[in-house]
């Protein structure tokens, strides 16, 4: 089995709201809240490259699960962890 490094990271994810009508105050509002798309996750880095990083939620002898994409500019925070 590949040694994954274990991480815990925080990013902002993009968001959108649902398809309902708001007036244009409403919606500079709503994009000045960040507080609803500030993701916390813990997962294993499968590669890194300088603009993205692939970390998977789960791994085992030849798979990985739960995979994400995640731009660097999106990470607020990255620790790895000692496992």
């Amino acid at each position: 089995m590949k040694n994954y490094k274990p991480v815990f990271i925080e990013w902002i994810d993009s968001a959108c709201t649902d398809p309902s009508w708001m007036s244009e105050s409403e919606a500079i509002e709503w994009m000045t809240d960040d507080t609803n798309n500030t993701i916390k996750q813990v997962g294993f880095i499968i590669k890194k490259t300088p603009k993205m990083i692939l970390l998977a939620s789960g791994v085992s002898n030849e798979n990985i699960s739960g995979v994400f994409k995640i731009p660097v500019k999106c990470i607020l925070t990255l620790t790895f962890l000692q496992v």
